[in-house]
C-alpha cells in the first residue's frame, strides 16, 4: 500500500476516525523520536520549567545545539 493509497482511504473517514488514526501516528512517531534521542548526557530536567505547551515541542525540531543554550540565545536576543 502506496501513501497516496492510505491518503485515499483516509478522506473516506469520518472526521473522528481521521483524528484517531492522526493521534495515533503522532504517539507512533514521539515513541520512536525519545527512543532515538535517549542517550546517557540527555539531561532535560531544565523542561519542567517550561510552559506545558512548549513542553509538547522539545525535540519535535531536531537541533544540533543544545535546546537550552538555544532557549537562553532567544531571551537575550529578545530583551537585550
Amino acid at each position: 500500500m502506496t501513501v497516496q493509497d492510505i491518503i485515499n482511504a483516509a478522506s473516506k473517514l469520518s472526521q473522528e476516525e481521521r483524528l484517531q488514526i492522526a493521534i495515533q501516528l503522532l504517539e507512533s512517531l514521539k515513541k520512536n523520536q525519545s527512543s532515538a534521542q535517549k542517550s546517557p548526557d540527555s539531561d532535560l530536567s531544565w523542561k519542567s520549567e517550561l510552559h506545558p505547551l512548549v513542553q509538547k515541542l522539545v525535540g519535535v525540531i531536531p537541533s544540533d545545539k543544545d535546546p537550552q543554550s538555544l532557549y537562553v540565545d532567544y531571551l537575550e536576543e529578545k530583551y537585550s
